[in-house]
């Protein structure tokens, strides 16, 4: 909210507090609101970061090393 992202409807009238004590029940907010919160509009990879860009909601990425394609032992 510190960074002043343009609310979603309705709460760009009732407010900030009141769409974080909405938030209590994720599954009553409307798909517009779901929609906001993934992708932040004027966001970019600098900030401000919806839920697709936060690191607790991407996958871990582990790096295998095929060694036996190689021909090769470690």
């Amino acid at each position: 909210m510190a960074a002043g992202p343009t609310l979603p409807s309705p709460y760009d009238q009732r407010g900030p507090q009141a769409l974080l004590v909405d938030l209590d029940a994720p599954d009553e907010l409307s798909d517009s609101v779901l929609d906001w919160l993934i992708d932040l509009p004027d966001s970019d990879k600098n900030g401000p970061r919806g839920l697709r860009m936060h690191l607790v909601t991407r996958p871990p990425q582990r790096c295998w090393d095929p060694y036996w394609l190689a021909g090769s032992n470690p």
